[in-house]
């Protein structure tokens, strides 16, 4: 549950940010594929909602609309769930139905490039894992990351579906630099050893002398268009990227723009990592844990630069890392235990007759603030002391976590009520 809240993607710098347009929805749009690539929705398993088919896709969004809301829900802010949700048939033509004129500036096609992206990400992330250990012949995750690599290259044979997400054609180069940054996290060319492009405030110096790394992983990585961009006019790139603008409130500025980008990768392999792990009850201090937690840290870092990213942003991050370090601790470790073994509780007086077992959100956050101090006793009583250090901050953490899935769900049950609503009225 926790990844499926925090698998947002992050628009880079105030600038390129959802939060000041509430009728775009086209950050909505990126983070709704990359959802459905990512594969940690079991609904999504039963409809293909990324089909090169136009029918195909039009038909798995129609029949498969509460699934679809169930990821727009938790991928997309609430204005762009609003805008979706109460015109979602329109919504599904706007994706699946191509444009008589084929122009490739329609939104149609801006918005099924994200296809491509979000194909391409998890691609990566699905190479970066299994190429950890020594896959087998016929091994069933190569055999699908090789399905995923035919269904990229169809992507790919429409010059329109792909091309707008990555072709800047107003100097703007930020696809090109998701793109390096997201190589250069990678480590798939080895100059980048030499140079940390990860600095927090980048340097002419770094810029300077790592150029040709630089030129040449975005010869390799970006569209013609950008590279030519970058390389007839470095100089001018170098300016924006590494001086401060004299006004540093101006967070529309370019400067702040290009350098959030870097902190993406971040963001894609905290998600990517957290998704390994939220199904396992790890160990305290387990590695990977560890890992996570230090990332987290560094994630962190990146996004708290002047005007890198929105303070509501950098809060969901803050609280996901929150929630991270309570998963490594005596707290979360008990909280297992008894989920686990399910000892009788009857004879604590402070449950009043209540279930503590109860599955319910409202009930669990009840256990988490007026019933506080009896969950904190029955805690201390099976796994002692050392599971109740911490314990007001980590209560309060569990409740907030509890109030963000209680609104999702509500969310969702409103949408759903109103498309019942509009059923019943046809079939009258």
């Amino acid at each position: 549950m926790i990844f499926l809240l925090f698998s947002i993607s992050f628009s880079y710098g105030n600038a390129a940010s959802i939060f000041q347009t509430e009728a775009n929805i086209t950050t909505c749009i990126e983070n709704f594929y990359a959802a459905v690539y990512s594969e940690n929705y079991n609904c999504t398993s039963q409809y293909d909602f990324a089909s090169n088919n136009e029918t195909v896709a039009q038909k798995s969004l129609i029949s498969g609309k509460s699934c679809a809301l169930e990821i727009l829900g938790e991928t997309c802010t609430q204005s762009q769930f609003t805008e979706i949700s109460s015109k979602f048939e329109n919504f599904v033509k706007s994706l699946t139905t191509e444009p008589k004129d084929k122009n490739c500036t329609d939104s149609y096609y801006r918005s099924n490039a994200f296809k491509c992206l979000g194909l391409l990400t998890s691609l990566r992330g699905k190479m970066k894992l299994i190429f950890q250990t020594q896959p087998k012949i016929n091994d069933s995750r190569l055999l699908n990351l090789i399905d995923q690599c035919e269904s990229f290259k169809v992507a790919l044979l429409n010059q329109c579906n792909c091309a707008p997400a990555n072709t800047s054609t107003n100097g703007d180069v930020a696809p090109c630099l998701k793109e390096f940054y997201q190589a250069a996290y990678d480590g798939i060319y080895n100059c980048t050893k030499e140079f940390d492009f990860f600095v927090e405030n980048s340097t002419s110096e770094i810029f300077k002398s790592g150029k040709s790394c630089f030129l040449q992983i975005a010869e390799e990585e970006c569209s013609v268009s950008q590279y030519n961009l970058l390389s007839t006019r470095y100089q001018d790139f170098l300016d924006v990227i590494t001086k401060k603008p004299k006004n540093e409130s101006d967070c529309e500025n370019f400067h702040f723009k290009y350098n959030a980008i870097k902190c993406q990768p971040l963001m894609d392999d905290l998600g990517l990592k957290d998704a390994v792990l939220q199904k396992r009850h790890t160990k305290i201090n387990d590695s990977r844990v560890l890992e996570l937690i230090d990332l987290c840290d560094n994630a962190l870092t990146c996004m708290s630069s002047n005007c890198y990213y929105f303070k509501t942003e950098v809060s969901i991050v803050s609280t996901f890392c929150e929630t991270v370090k309570m998963s490594n601790s005596e707290f979360k470790a008990c909280e297992w235990k008894i989920e686990r073994e399910s000892p009788d509780l009857s004879e604590y007086e402070c449950l009043e007759g209540d279930d503590f077992y109860d599955p319910a959100i409202l009930n669990k956050y009840r256990f988490y603030t007026k019933m506080k101090d009896c969950t904190k006793e029955i805690m201390m009583d099976i796994c002692g002391e050392k599971a109740v250090v911490g314990f007001e901050k980590y209560a309060e953490l569990s409740a907030d976590f509890l109030i963000k899935a209680a609104k999702m769900q509500r969310a969702m049950s409103e949408v759903m009520d109103e498309d019942g609503s509009e059923n019943d009225e046809e079939d009258d």
